[in-house]
């Protein structure tokens, strides 16, 4: 993070604000065309040379009919939703972040996100509503007015629930090899009790 972004609550209001039917679309079959023809309207406010041939095909990858499975439909909502976010004014006005907010988009950060918190969340949810935006100010390496850089990491850390997903899986891999070894040891004792008692 290197220089101020918008005001927070001004992102969070935004959120707030989301119509229902940027996820509500994202729930069938034709899911990918709807999210793929939102994100090429966005794309377009920054003028035709955002959309490369790379994006454009990226888009039509998207927009190819396929089985909605749970996944992949959380994934189209989060693509929808943060495309909502990213029409904000604040970013519009500032077409030289568009390339870090298309990277933040179609990154495998936001996929682990879906498969994390169901898209609707992050406009009815206070916290969720919060991750994402302060998400989305790290992507474009800024952080909220008026928050210190160490602010601003300390929250987003708080927040974030790819990282605390992270720590949970950590924590249970770490109990799960204390208790085998503690059952090693156990086993070690009852065979070693049992050889000095046939002795």
């Amino acid at each position: 993070m290197s220089e101020p972004g918008p005001v927070l609550e001004s992102l969070l209001r935004r959120l707030s604000e989301c119509p229902p039917e940027f996820c509500e679309t994202c729930t069938a079959a034709h899911g990918g065309a709807q999210v793929a023809a939102i994100m090429a309207d966005h794309g377009r406010a920054y003028g035709h040379q955002f959309l490369t041939p790379d994006r454009r095909q990226w888009l039509k990858q998207l927009g190819q009919p396929v089985r909605a499975y749970k996944q992949k439909v959380r994934y189209w909502g989060l693509l929808s939703v943060t495309t909502w976010l990213l029409h904000d004014e604040w970013f519009l006005a500032r077409p030289n972040l568009a390339d870090l907010g298309w990277e933040w988009q179609t990154g495998e950060r936001l996929q682990q996100l879906a498969e994390l918190v169901r898209p609707e969340l992050f406009t009815s949810d206070p916290d969720r509503r919060e991750e994402l935006a302060r998400l989305c100010l790290a992507a474009h390496q800024l952080e909220p007015a008026n928050e210190t850089v160490l602010q601003a990491r300390d929250r987003l850390q708080t927040l974030d629930s790819v990282e605390r997903q992270r720590i949970l899986a950590a924590t249970a891999s770490a109990e799960r090899r204390a208790r085998e070894v503690r059952e090693a040891m156990a086993r070690k004792q009852a065979l070693e009790s049992a050889s000095r008692y046939g002795e």
